[in-house]
């Protein structure tokens, strides 16, 4: 009955804040009453598990998932972004003439004064940061800085729309993993 009432609260009140909202009460449930530790990793886009808040492009002030988190379980909870330089990416997506279909956009390089700009030199194809150790060493103005992320949401990449977004990396996570080539998915069979 609990489940069923969180759900009509959310199909009457569909906005970021109350989702997230949800989402943190389901994994502090699911914490505090499935994990035999008291741990779990919970796997969101970027939007949702950073410890600051949701991109907030509007007046309303969005307390995602991460900063909930953050906030109830101060340094217990460890939160990893995920950036990426070039790769295909999926998006939902028409122009005038098409019908709406879901379409493989490829993304050559990584968009100029980005993180993912200067993050993609490294010699590693696939990485891990500690921003905690990165701030302190020679990377701190780095990541300190606020400069600019590709954030896209549910309907995926759209070519024809400005996807970059001022972050700074240094306050959204506690680590970050970055991948200079992704794919996209494949469904692989269920039989």
């Amino acid at each position: 009955m609990n489940y069923l009432s969180k759900y009509t609260y959310f199909v009457q009140n569909h906005y970021t804040q109350d989702r997230d909202l949800k989402m943190f009460e389901n994994a502090k449930w699911i914490i505090e009453n499935k994990s035999k530790n008291g741990k779990a990793f919970i796997w969101a886009h970027n939007e949702h598990i950073n410890n600051w808040n949701a991109g907030n492009y509007s007046t309303r002030n969005i307390y995602n998932l991460g900063r909930h988190l953050k906030e109830y379980y101060k340094n217990d909870y460890y939160s990893v972004g995920f950036d990426f330089g070039t790769g295909k990416l999926w998006g939902y997506y028409s122009n005038k003439d098409e019908k709406p279909s879901w379409k493989a956009y490829e993304l050559k390089e990584p968009f100029a004064k980005t993180y993912a700009k200067t993050l993609f030199e490294a010699r590693e194809e696939i990485y891990f940061i500690d921003m905690a150790k990165a701030l302190n060493g020679n990377s701190s103005n780095f990541f300190k800085k606020e400069t600019k992320q590709l954030t896209y949401g549910a309907g995926g990449f759209n070519p024809n729309v400005n996807n970059l977004r001022q972050k700074k990396f240094s306050e959204m996570y506690d680590g970050l993993i970055f991948v200079k080539n992704i794919t996209n998915t494949t469904v692989l069979s269920t039989k």
